[in-house]
């Protein structure tokens, strides 16, 4: 224990660090602004990989409903619902776990996948389908993820604000996520 504390009060002089030289950090990137349905997916598939709860919240809209099967399920079983509130837990766990060193959100194609508006959904939301997306959560004891074949069902719902606050005059959040399984 005591070379462990000695080693790391060496680090600085070590590495070279004194009074003169600080060691800058670079500022976090702010997200891209929410401007368009394809923005929120890319600040979803981001602040998920870094875990950052604040800004993967920002994506889903309060009341935000998702739909999730599991593919070992009994055919005809009910999909497990959750909302606002599971996801901001969901996120909490995994930014708060010791035993889960990195996690991944892909989304192939999101940007080039076509909009679509619905009959039945409320005005002016979009749809957007991901094919074979991945979710991989890697636990020191191994990886859980989500099997190839699934659809997730993005429905997108707008808010209308000022220009200063997005050039489209709209912010995009998450309504609904449905996973369909193969």
């Amino acid at each position: 224990m005591k070379r462990l504390l000695v080693l790391l009060c060496l680090v600085p002089v070590l590495g070279g660090c004194s009074g003169k030289n600080p060691v800058k950090v670079a500022p976090p990137v702010p997200p891209p602004p929410v401007g368009s349905p394809q923005n929120v997916l890319n600040n979803l598939i981001k602040s998920y990989s870094y875990r950052d709860s604040a800004q993967y919240m920002a994506c889903f809209d309060t009341a935000y409903v998702g739909q999730s099967y599991d593919g070992f399920d009994v055919p005809g079983i009910q999909p497990a619902t959750y909302t606002f509130a599971d996801e901001a837990a969901h996120i909490s766990k995994l930014t708060r776990s010791a035993t889960i060193p990195h996690v991944t959100l892909d989304l192939p194609n999101y940007q080039g996948a076509p909009m679509d508006t619905l009959a039945g959904d409320p005005a002016g939301w979009v749809t957007i389908n991901i094919h074979n997306p991945r979710v991989e959560i890697d636990e020191f004891s191994g990886s859980i993820g989500i099997v190839t074949g699934e659809t997730f069902e993005f429905k997108l719902a707008p808010t209308t604000v000022s220009s200063s606050v997005s050039p489209t005059g709209k912010l995009w959040r998450i309504a609904r996520w449905t996973e369909i399984s193969p």
